[in-house]
């Protein structure tokens, strides 16, 4: 049996959480992302964690090499589908 974990920042994963569903309503790569994850028979829940788990790694991604984001470079619709599949 897996127990749900209660510690971090439930204010900060919640803002991460609405990130991630407001990026799936407005970005078509992370929606090609979130629906590939749908696809692989993943729960809402949990493919909204995916695409937040993702976002926070671009964004830390970015600020640690000091670029702007560029969702042609975060959500490349070719190997965006490949690394779902992984």
């Amino acid at each position: 049996m897996v127990n749900a974990r209660h510690g971090g920042n439930r204010h900060l994963g919640e803002s991460c959480l609405r990130w991630a569903f407001c990026a799936v309503r407005s970005s078509p790569g992370v929606q090609h992302y979130y629906e590939a994850l749908r696809g692989r028979d993943k729960t809402h829940s949990q493919a909204i964690r995916s695409v937040a788990n993702r976002l926070v790694g671009i964004l830390h991604g970015c600020l640690e090499h000091g670029v702007l984001y560029d969702e042609a470079i975060a959500w490349p619709q070719s190997s965006a589908a490949e690394s779902v599949a992984a």
